[in-house]
């Protein structure tokens, strides 16, 4: 992975990465959205710390999709969203607790937080409904491109804490009802029928809860219907 002393050069690998991964989009036929100006000035103003975040995470994209470039289908009953997500663990040094195969379908929204709450990773099917671009989702956090009722967040906390703090590690079936989010910087507003499935805690070489991994659904609504289905 790349390091902080080396975060001068990132800029440069980032946007490479993400161009590649946009190139494999489009030979599987997968619309993707383009980065918005304000996402160039963001990566461009990040501290190297953070810069170095977000070349860690385009890089755990990047590589597992070029891995499974010469595995196109399934193999015995392995969907792809879990062949790859496979790999992500592996390079994270984290091991699920169930069968990732019980747990994620094709189609699922799936993503990945340490115990702050920083999001280590999330796969691209966000991209398949959101007029974000990669970059965008990248280099800004969850917060400030999504609106989410507040309740709804307090008890995403609660959830991933219950799992992560676990004297025994378990799956666990969400109880976060559906519920809808808005994107805030996107001039289209686009907003999201939400449906959260799993979650999940991630060990690490000792068995000790190092991360959480959260699956869901989502589903576009439109805006004028997006506030009757907003359940908080």
């Amino acid at each position: 992975m790349i390091g902080e002393a080396q975060a001068v050069e990132t800029t440069p690998y980032i946007l490479k990465a993400i161009s590649e991964i946009e190139l494999f989009f489009s030979g599987l036929g997968i619309r993707y959205s383009k980065p918005s100006s304000g996402a160039f000035q963001r990566l461009a103003e990040l501290p190297p710390e953070e810069l170095a975040k977000v070349a860690e995470r385009v890089e755990l994209i990047w590589r597992s999709l070029m891995e499974l470039k010469n595995e196109p289908s399934a193999k015995d009953g392995v969907t792809r969203e879990v062949e790859s997500l496979k790999r992500i663990l592996k390079a994270l040094n984290l091991r699920p607790v169930d069968d990732l195969t019980n747990l994620i379908q094709d189609g699922d929204i799936v993503e990945i937080y340490d115990s702050s709450g920083y999001q280590l990773y999330h796969n691209l099917e966000w991209l398949q409904y959101s007029s974000y671009s990669l970059l965008d989702v990248m280099v800004y956090p969850f917060q400030e491109l999504f609106e989410r009722p507040t309740l709804v967040t307090q008890q995403l906390w609660e959830e991933g804490k219950e799992v992560y703090y676990a004297d025994s590690p378990f799956t666990k079936q969400m109880e976060v009802p559906p519920h809808t989010i808005r994107e805030r910087l996107s001039p289209e507003g686009r907003c999201f029928l939400i449906d959260f499935k799993y979650i999940t805690p991630l060990l690490d070489e000792n068995g000790q809860s190092k991360a959480v991994l959260v699956t869901q659904r989502a589903n576009r609504v439109e805006q004028q219907y997006a506030e009757h289905l907003n359940f908080i």
